[in-house]
């Protein structure tokens, strides 16, 4: 089958759902789709590949009230539901006895939409949907879907189209696999996604209520997970169930920019979430002792158009030496930066102390990719430890290797630091251990064509100064980031809680406890796949606005 990619700029929510207001009931047509053939097949309970137990959860997290409706639409079925999902109606390929919409139904579903109701039809493309039925019912809305599949002008499926709806959010990629196209008629409508001038997801205003219409099931289990689906069905779900957007999470960035170029990768990926609405980069503070450190980092914040980051040094910190990377790039003139050398940043520890003092409780999340250094004399100076217990939520660290094993760059280069935070941290610490990067590679491949855009990418060129090209590296640092913004978009799941120690090596131990206050993340071979995919997406995408040397 083929792909639709939908993509443009900024906006919204994180996947991280607030919960709505009141719980609303969210219902799922389970009598004009019951493929006898494919049991569970588009229902709330399945977690195979054709469920949508994923989105189950994401509703769920906002509040939302899952039932199943297995009878046909009447007053009585639909009494009490705030939203009515409508997907693939059967054809007789699909069940001996397919259900088809009667005039009845469609009198009763139109009423309840006209009361208030939100109405979602998703369908599918020519063989795969019943049609003459489905677009009786959409008809009543001025609504209908075309029995063919989309190409575009060059007959591919596969293509990129603007977002120009905040309901959707501006910025992301929707993938769909041979979408029917719509034919909208209603006065009151507005095209979500369209391509060559065919609509592709449109909503449609009908009294007191709205019917959103896509000619694809979409988000089901299989592709809930590729490319931004799993945050536009968010934004969709999240306007039907009229709750509030989630804000970005606030966050800053503990690194040891030049010991490896995850790092680099990492810093882009936070750029890009910060230009989709779902993170707000508060600080960078540098862990390794490098006059290069800052000056690189500042540079790829001017790159991304974010000059005004502030950026922290450690002082008599480790690992002085210049790497294999920030030097090189750093002195190039064709990058625009305000720092000269990390002599002219900040403390680090004083800058975490004065961000996080001007950030409201319990708000902000610490990603920690480097050495233990800065949070661990954050924690023992006076009051750093109450001000870490009032402002920080999390601490979203790249250490060790669980449940127990090697001993992990990151902590035993510090062994010291990293035994204070983990001891002393007074708030949840998940680790994503070196297991976890080790087994997700970035691509060389990614990195010679995704950021062609530009003729001199400081990611790019230092992950060619790296290493010698072509090279797949592990995206330990990556992880850590992905998990401190996304959290609940399954790319990862989460160990029991627990306590890690450090022994004398640098190796790390973790002992389960139902009072402890660390978990390790750990990824299935799908969840692997899902991570690249959405970190690819996300490092390599085209900043808003970039700084140059002459700006």
């Amino acid at each position: 089958m083929n792909p639709i990619a939908v993509t443009r700029a900024v906006l919204l929510t994180s996947i991280l759902a607030a919960p709505v207001t009141a719980q609303k009931a969210v219902g799922l047509d389970a009598f004009h789709n019951n493929e006898a053939n494919l049991p569970g097949h588009y229902s709330w309970d399945a977690a195979d590949p054709g469920g949508f137990s994923e989105l189950g959860k994401l509703i769920q997290g906002m509040g939302g009230e899952l039932r199943t409706v297995r009878e046909r639409a009447s007053a009585k079925a639909l009494a009490g539901l705030d939203v009515l999902i409508v997907v693939d109606p059967d054809t007789p390929a699909e069940t001996a006895e397919p259900k088809f919409f009667e005039k009845g139904e469609i009198r009763a579903i139109e009423k309840w939409v006209r009361a208030g109701g939100q109405l979602a039809l998703l369908g599918n493309d020519k063989g795969n949907t019943e049609f003459e039925h489905f677009n009786k019912l959409s008809a009543r809305f001025g609504i209908e879907f075309i029995e063919t599949k989309y190409r575009d002008a060059h007959g591919a499926s596969k293509i990129t189209v603007p977002s120009g709806s905040a309901i959707t959010g501006k910025g992301l990629s929707a993938y769909f696999v041979d979408a029917a196209p719509l034919r909208i008629t209603a006065n009151e409508s507005e095209t979500l996604l369209s391509a060559d001038g065919a609509a592709l997801m449109s909503l449609v205003r009908h009294g007191k209520g709205s019917v959103l219409a896509l000619g694809d099931p979409w988000v089901y289990n299989e592709y809930i997970g590729r490319a931004d689906n799993r945050r536009m069905a968010s934004n969709v779900f999240r306007h039907l169930l009229r709750a509030a957007p989630v804000p970005p999470v606030r966050l800053i960035f503990d690194t040891d920019m030049g010991n490896d170029i995850d790092d680099a990768l990492a810093l882009a990926m936070l750029h890009s979430l910060e230009s989709r609405g779902e993170a707000k980069i508060l600080a960078v503070t540098i862990t390794k002792d490098n006059p290069f450190a800052a000056p690189y980092v500042d540079l790829v914040n001017h790159f991304y158009g974010r000059p005004a980051i502030p950026i922290g040094m450690v002082h008599g910190g480790k690992t002085p030496d210049d790497g294999k990377y920030i030097r090189a790039v750093a002195e190039r003139s064709v990058y625009k930066r305000r720092l000269k050398s990390g002599a002219e940043a900040p403390d680090a520890t004083a800058l975490l102390r004065n961000v996080l003092s001007g950030e409201a409780d319990r708000s902000v999340v610490l990603v920690q990719v480097g050495f233990s250094t800065n949070l661990a004399r954050l924690l023992e100076a006076p009051g750093g430890a109450e001000l870490v217990a009032r402002k920080v939520r999390l601490i979203s660290a790249m250490a060790g290797a669980f449940p127990s094993g090697k001993k992990e760059y990151n902590v035993h280069t510090d062994i010291a630091a990293a035994r204070g935070l983990f001891a002393g941290s007074p708030v949840p610490i998940v680790f994503s251990g070196y297991e976890v990067g080790e087994n997700i590679r970035y691509p060389a491949s990614s990195i010679e064509k995704d950021y062609a855009y530009a003729a001199d990418h400081p990611v790019a060129e230092a992950y060619r100064a790296y290493m010698k090209m072509p090279y797949d590296r592990q995206t330990w640092d990556l992880a850590a980031a992905l998990y401190a913004v996304r959290p609940a978009a399954g790319f990862f799941s989460i160990s029991e809680p627990g306590t890690v120690t450090v022994d004398d090596e640098g190796k790390t131990v973790f002992t389960p406890g139902v009072n402890g206050r660390h978990r390790y993340l750990t990824a299935s071979p799908a969840q692997r796949e899902r991570a690249l995919e959405a970190m690819i997406e996300l490092c390599s995408r085209r900043p808003d606005r970039t700084l140059k040397s002459d700006q």
